[in-house]
């Protein structure tokens, strides 16, 4: 392994994970043109692989949502989570969960740069996938979507995730 480049070593800093991020959507805006729609689905993206080699080692063993999610910040993220369900505007149902995130491990700074675009949009795809997996092995687990509605990365004082509960089809 080469010794020149230092985030092909084993004592990759999150720093340097959270910098190299950026500078990736920052090359994807540029060199591809992409919108700020494709760059969430590349971030997305990216924690869906991510997901895809923790759930081999790793599951969540709660039943309840806000659990699930306690659980996945704890042992994926190494940090606490108080998510809340909330309701909406115009009906009485929890129709969705709001995880805020004072220490966003891929938001610490505000990037203009990078425009609305946070790196916490990993996280969120990393929470939906482990409940989609939940869900099929027991269907009262819902979906969620996920979305970052204020970061860190965008000036704001911490990183804001709303997960929407889908209802079944």
């Amino acid at each position: 392994m080469s010794k020149s480049n230092p985030l092909l070593g084993t004592e990759v800093k999150v720093n340097q994970f959270r910098n190299a991020i950026y500078e990736l959507v920052k090359l994807l805006r540029t060199e591809k043109q992409m919108d700020d729609s494709q760059l969430i689905n590349e971030l997305k993206g990216m924690g869906y692989s991510i997901f895809e080699t923790y759930q081999h080692f790793w599951k969540p063993s709660g039943a309840e949502p806000l659990e699930i999610i306690q659980e996945i910040h704890a042992f994926i993220f190494r940090k606490k989570a108080k998510p809340e369900y909330i309701e909406p505007e115009h009906s009485p149902s929890k129709s969705g969960i709001r995880v805020i995130d004072r220490k966003c491990c891929f938001c610490k700074y505000e990037r203009p740069d990078v425009g609305r675009i946070a790196g916490c949009n990993i996280t969120n795809a990393i929470v939906e996938k482990y409940f989609e997996l939940l869900h099929e092995k027991d269907p009262s687990i819902p979906l969620v979507d996920g979305r970052v509605v204020s970061s860190k990365t965008f000036g704001d004082k911490h990183c804001i995730h709303i997960y929407d509960i889908m209802e079944e089809p």
